[in-house]
């Protein structure tokens, strides 16, 4: 069993090498990447400090009270969700990889695959992949080896968005496609986490026409009855695959787009770094 997922465990990854200490150790919280913001950090006691979070939708965005510190959101579409001034968009914190010092990775000529962490259960992507000259790149891998992996290829197809905001980041070419993930977020979460970062950079969002498979039905005699449609949409995906491979529609965000959204996700990480230090220095 596969577990594990590119985007939630950037969280763990990222954050330690940024920071000196845990800012929760002096009662403050790190919300940090992902579409999290919800009803369910209202009662956690301490200081929530919000830093390039996103909102699943509106209707789920929680109230902001003296609790909530927010630095900076994922996008517009979250700061005015939780009504805050459109500045507050700065895009994705996982874009405080670049505040690193990421080992150098040289780049071939392949185009990488990377699917939503819960569309593996969909099919063989690796096998699919090997017979569509494509790199499959699992998303519940380690995270030093995804990273190496996006930074490796000349372009990605991915339905996972933080592989599109990694491959962003690392100035490699990128295409959004949709094939199973959407099922399990449901299509109004997806498209609202997607365009919330899209607008942060200004990039196009819009999926690249592809195949879209919904898991057999548990009941024996549904999934009979659809088994013929689940295989036949199977098939399709090598072909799509080797399709949006060759399309010219991938996308980058413009330098200065996103160099200074960089700028001031830095500045943050600065000031955060400072805080942590003069508490740790007053313990």
């Amino acid at each position: 069993a596969r577990d594990g997922n590119f985007g939630d465990d950037l969280n763990a990854w990222l954050w330690p090498r940024l920071f000196p200490g845990p800012p929760d150790e002096d009662g403050r919280r790190l919300i940090g990447i992902g579409s999290i913001l919800d009803a369910r950090y209202s009662t956690l006691p301490g200081t929530k400090i919000v830093f390039g979070s996103g909102a699943r939708s509106p209707v789920t965005a929680p109230k902001l009270d003296t609790s909530w510190d927010v630095r900076f959101v994922r996008g517009p579409l979250t700061a005015a969700a939780l009504e805050l001034d459109p500045s507050a968009a700065v895009t994705d914190g996982a874009a405080a990889l670049v505040c690193l010092q990421l080992p150098r990775v040289d780049r071939t000529p392949e185009v990488g695959f990377m699917p939503h962490y819960r569309t593996l259960a969909v099919t063989d992507w690796e096998k699919i992949c090997g017979k569509s000259a494509i790199r499959f790149i699992d998303p519940t891998r380690p995270v030093t080896e995804v990273l190496g992996a996006i930074g490796a290829v000349d372009r990605l197809i991915t339905e996972a968005m933080h592989g599109a905001i990694v491959a962003d980041l690392f100035r490699v070419p990128w295409l959004r496609v949709r094939c199973h993930g959407m099922h399990y977020e449901g299509p109004d979460v997806s498209e609202f986490k997607w365009s919330d970062w899209g607008y942060s950079l200004g990039v196009d969002v819009v999926a690249e026409a592809f195949v879209t498979i919904a898991l057999p039905p548990r009941s024996p005699l549904k999934r009979a009855a659809a088994s013929p449609f689940h295989t036949l949409r199977q098939s399709m995906i090598g072909p799509a695959l080797r399709r949006v491979a060759n399309s010219r529609r991938f996308h980058l965000s413009h330098p200065s787009t996103l160099g200074r959204a960089i700028e001031r996700i830095d500045a943050h990480v600065q000031q955060l770094k400072s805080e942590i230090d003069a508490s740790a220095g007053t313990q």
